[in-house]
């Protein structure tokens, strides 16, 4: 079972899934745009390439047992395709495709902003978040909002997840 960590910027999702990671001995997959950083003026190919990218490596994950975790997943992208450039590529449902997860923790954006040299939507972390759950909506994927401090927002996190593996 893959879970993604997904939300607009700054909302907490690399904190979470390193601690849920470490908190079961699983695999951690890092964002894509931090292991493979981009330029300041970025195109929609420069993303397209980067969002491959994380794709893959989360297809590659499948073929490993039990819980994996990812921080951040393809609605990532998809949000910033749609915000950035207005369009998502061609192929955009395959890609979509092969980078699948099977839960989704939306992190709500009610955290402090914290600067950082690739985020770039301090004040319309709200709106962007709004952009999320309209994906999950339309998508009908399975995601539970994960939202307040670091302690009530890990802690919900693993309760969900408890849960979700018990079903499993």
């Amino acid at each position: 079972m893959i879970v993604s960590l997904t939300g607009p910027e700054c909302s907490g999702k690399t904190y979470l899934a390193i601690n849920i990671a470490k908190a079961y001995k699983t695999t951690y997959l890092p964002e894509a745009a931090r292991m493979y950083p981009l330029n300041e003026g970025y195109s929609f190919e420069d993303v397209c390439t980067l969002a491959t990218k994380q794709a893959e490596l989360i297809h590659r994950l499948n073929s490993k047992p039990g819980l994996k975790v990812v921080d951040s997943d393809m609605i990532v992208f998809e949000v910033w395709f749609l915000e950035r450039f207005n369009k998502l590529p061609d192929n955009w449902e395959e890609i979509k495709l092969q980078g699948r997860v099977d839960l989704h923790l939306l992190c709500k954006p009610d955290i402090p902003w914290e600067a950082d040299p690739i985020r770039e939507n301090e004040s319309d972390r709200d709106r962007l978040f709004q952009q999320y759950l309209r994906v999950f909506r339309k998508n009908r994927f399975i995601f539970e909002i994960i939202e307040g401090v670091k302690d009530a927002r890990f802690s919900r996190c693993l309760e969900f997840l408890n849960k979700k593996k018990a079903a499993h």
